[in-house]
């Protein structure tokens, strides 16, 4: 068939052996990537938007608004404004939906009964033609994510991976926190004053301390105070000067504590005029006023007045103590093109028309009507989304530059985990689909026979598994990791363990790569795919748009099993990367508690960092010249097959050649 809205179409895509859909790709006249999957056995309809869009992208100053948005779209576009009623449709019909926001990518999916699937496809759309992004709706939502995020803060797996990004380049985006909460996406962009805080040596009286304009609640607010009614956020006088009249009358003078009120004598003790402690007259609650002295090698406190009254014995009794530095004092500078305060809506509308591009999108729709059907209900519908050829983002900075050092962490676990990981940076292995040069390093260093690591440590009784492999993989770089699950043993041999890890990369390089190890892989990914059972509509639909933006469309079934080509090369230089220069060493266990003196910002995991000593270096780097023979490469398999024909078949075509002959 022809339409307008079609620049290519692809029927020849490469699908396994018992795989009975049809697939057919279409490259849409806005640059709109779309494969169509036409199933008649599928129970359910569904479809997947993916847009190369996550929270590396969002703004400095709003950590968390791709993933914000990503719960907007849900709530109502122009078309279909009522904000539930998306969801309701597909609940009347059988049908659900969810999303995701990553690093670099935010998916879309949903299911429902097949008669529903254009209708369902029509709502379905809006979300990247016409949101709505209501300010009732906002307000809300934002809630949603705040609480979403207030889940995780418990699980490990969450915060052992905001450690990983903690660990990363400030000035790479993966750094950032990526999910949003109420501070990121509300009380601190709302309060985002355009104001400069600096120590000012004349100093001013009236330091007030408290949430501040920029929503920290550490910088000092200089003169009269102003707090937004019902909200706990301040701002000084200079700011609330700036905003509009709307804007001034959400807020309300803070009236300054009269000199009778403790709350001044708290004020006057952050001056340091005032001392609480143990008084004269032992009740621990009466301030001390002026200086304060201090009875050597005990808990109790004289004022001036009464410390003058003491008789020369026992005055030497006491001792003098220095008062407190004063505190800061401040002057607000204010830039004069600045805004009050960041409007979240506006961001989200923003950011939608930056980054939601039909050329950054990859749809992918099943359903039980043929590919011309499907076709013909989705082109015209989302070739109608805008295209501004948005170019793929580049990051400048490297996440994990060569020259930054390695870190040691010493993390302490929610539940009562024991694990160890040895982590290094490399480039990124997207581009490396074909050849899978990581695959093959994973395939050894996770092996699981005799001569193994994990046969040795386990001989050892320290470890209870083992795997190895890429664990973060973006378009710049990815991170490769051996991961051990740890024994009580292992829990506290973790300087025995390492070397031993080194000891099998450091027997790697010596053997250098061996294509029969590659031909294994191969094998068993051929056979992987050749057999793999066909997923659930909306799973498929939602992994294939994933698949879409990374692999080209005839192999986006294929790519993740298929290996094309023995490269050595390739293996040797991802092998070289592994040394003990650029290890960092993760081990996730209660026995830190004690020692655990930092706190990650933004889910408060306990753990110690320092780099690794030199002995440890030592012991890692020496580990080439010590394998241990208990550690061998794994013998060839000659269990993997490779033929999958019926016997008697090819008898039959043998006595059928012999015939002709």
């Amino acid at each position: 068939m022809s339409s307008a809205d079609v620049k290519e179409r692809l029927d020849d895509i490469t699908k396994p052996d018992q795989d009975e859909r049809l697939y057919r790709h279409l490259l849409l006249r806005n640059e709109l990537s779309v494969l169509l999957i036409s199933d008649g056995n599928a129970d359910k309809a569904a479809a997947a938007m993916d847009v190369a869009v996550g929270h590396a992208s969002d703004p400095p100053e709003l950590p968390g608004l791709a993933h914000f948005l990503e719960h907007m779209l849900f709530l109502g576009t122009e078309k279909y404004p009522d904000e539930g009623s998306y969801q309701q449709f597909l609940q009347e019909h059988g049908g659900s939906s969810n999303a995701f926001t990553a690093f670099e990518d935010t998916n879309f999916y949903f299911d429902v009964q097949h008669p529903h699937l254009q209708a369902a496809l029509d709502r379905f759309a809006q979300f990247f033609l016409c949101p709505s992004f209501t300010e009732s709706a906002a307000g809300r939502e934002l809630k949603a994510v705040h609480s979403e995020n207030e889940k995780n803060l418990q699980s490990d797996g969450w915060r052992l991976n905001q450690l990983y990004k903690w660990m990363a380049s400030e000035a790479h985006p993966y750094h950032k926190f990526g999910t949003g909460n109420l501070h990121t996406l509300r009380d601190r962009p709302e309060g985002r004053a355009a104001v400069d805080v600096a120590l000012d040596d004349s100093g001013e009286v009236g330091v007030h301390f408290g949430i501040t304009c920029d929503g920290s609640g550490v910088s000092p607010i200089v003169g009269r105070r102003y707090k937004m009614i019902g909200e706990d956020y301040d701002l000084c006088e200079a700011v609330y000067k700036q905003l509009s009249a709307d804007d001034a009358a959400k807020f309300e003078l803070v009236p300054p504590p009269r000199a009778d009120d403790p709350a001044a004598e708290r004020a006057r003790a952050a001056a340091g005029g005032v001392h609480h402690g143990i008084t004269c007259d032992g009740s621990g609650v009466c301030p001390i006023v002026g200086r304060r002295f201090k009875m050597v090698g005990h808990d109790f406190d004289l004022c001036e007045e009464q410390f003058a009254q003491l008789d020369d014995d026992d005055r030497v009794k006491f001792e003098l103590v220095a008062p407190p530095p004063p505190p800061p004092r401040v002057k607000v500078c204010i830039t004069p093109d600045a805004r009050p305060a960041v409007n979240v809506r506006e961001a989200l509308f923003a950011f939608h028309k930056q980054h939601y591009s039909a050329n950054a999108m990859r749809l992918v729709v099943v359903g039980r009507e043929d590919l011309d059907t499907l076709e013909a209900w989705v082109a015209p519908l989302f070739a109608q989304v805008a295209n501004i050829n948005r170019p793929k983002p580049v990051w400048s900075a490297a996440a994990y530059p060569d020259d930054a050092p390695r870190r040691s962490l010493a993390v302490v676990p929610v539940r009562d985990l024991r694990s160890l990981s040895v982590v290094w940076s490399m480039p990124s292995v997207q581009p490396l689909h074909r050849t899978k040069p990581h695959r093959y390093l994973s395939h050894l260093l996770g092996h699981e026979s005799e001569g193994s690591l994990l046969s040795l440590l386990k001989s050892r009784n320290w470890v209870d598994s083992l795997v190895a492999g890429e664990t973060h993989v973006a378009s710049d770089f990815s991170l490769f990791e051996v991961k051990m699950d740890l024994s009580e043993e292992g829990d506290a041999a973790v300087a025995q363990i390492v070397p031993y890890i080194f000891q099998y990369i450091s027997m790697l390089g010596q053997s250098g790569p061996a294509e029969w190890v590659y031909a294994e892989c191969r094998d068993i990914g051929a056979m992987s795919f050749r057999f793999k059972e066909p997923e659930e509509p909306i799973d498929a639909a939602c992994g294939l748009a994933s698949s879409l933006q990374l692999y080209p469309p005839a192999e986006v079934l294929c790519a993740p099993y298929l290996f094309r080509a023995f490269d050595a090369p390739a293996i040797s230089r991802l092998l070289a990367l592994l040394t003990p220069e650029r290890a960092s060493v993760v081990h996730v266990s209660e026995r830190h508690t004690a020692k655990a003196d930092c706190r990650e910002e933004w889910y408060g995991t306990a753990f110690a960092c320092e780099p690794p000593s030199a002995e440890e270096l030592a012991a890692w780097r020496g580990a080439a010249a010590e394998i241990d023979a208990a550690l061998a490469l794994p013998q060839p398999n000659p269990f993997i097959p490779t033929e999958f024909g019926l016997a008697c078949d090819a008898a039959s075509a043998a006595a059928d050649n012999a015939a002709a002959d």
